[in-house]
């Protein structure tokens, strides 16, 4: 049987976040131990969950990705295989397809791309905030080649996270100078991104959260395009 919280108002944060992972019908935990984490696995025990250790943090991530595709293959929150090939409906011959690292890069090996489309895809973890400067000028090389009868005009598609666009974000302003057509896809959350998760347990080792957990806030990436 699931833990039940004991009292919402004074829960600590790793506990809850444990909790809440056991509630949600999980029975293991897969991922390296470090300063970022020991605190928090003091906490394992109590919920029943089970903890798998791994080689390295990527090695953690698809373990935990296999695991949930045998374990719940139909009620899985997040599919990322379903999510990619969607998007591959909206691909179209000629296409310039970016994809930056992380989730994106990882995500973009799942795309089936129509004849003639260039795929540009990230390495694991090494320069992240590359891609969105990066389709800005290829976009503008493809509309001079388009220009110049060398090349048919495609599109320039950009899948990115929020935590890459934000490391960048002031190469949207030269796409509009340069009056690109540029298509971005920006994933994001309020509660569970990447950097979230540092910045969360960070604080928590140093004593900075205590009882609650923290809604981390969220940019409005599409205000760029009014300002």
């Amino acid at each position: 049987m699931a833990p039940t919280l004991t009292n919402a108002s004074q829960v600590d944060l790793r506990e809850y976040l444990l909790q809440r992972l056991a509630q949600l019908g999980l029975s293991s935990i897969h991922g390296v131990p470090g300063d970022c984490n020991l605190t928090v696995l003091d906490y394992l025990k109590p919920t029943g969950l089970h903890w798998v250790g791994n080689a390295n943090e990527l090695c953690a991530g698809y373990a935990a990705d296999g695991y949930v595709r045998i374990k719940a293959p139909r009620s899985a929150s997040i599919d990322q295989y379903s999510l990619w090939l969607r998007m591959s409906n909206f691909l179209q011959p000629g296409d310039i397809v970016m994809t930056e690292t992380g989730t994106a890069s990882y995500g973009g090996q799942g795309l089936a791309l129509p004849n003639g489309t260039t795929l540009i895809n990230s390495s694991i973890w090494p320069s992240i905030g590359y891609m969105l400067p990066a389709c800005q000028g290829a976009e503008l090389v493809e509309r001079d080649m388009a220009n110049a009868g060398t090349r048919a005009l495609g599109r320039t598609i950009l899948f990115e996270g929020d935590g890459s666009l934000q490391m960048t974000a002031q190469a949207i302003s030269d796409i509009i100078r340069n009056k690109l057509d540029v298509i971005i896809f920006s994933s994001t959350t309020t509660d569970t991104r990447s950097s979230g998760y540092c910045m969360t347990f960070t604080a928590i080792i140093w004593g900075r959260v205590k009882s609650k957990p923290r809604r981390l806030p969220s940019q409005a990436f599409t205000a760029a395009f009014h300002a």
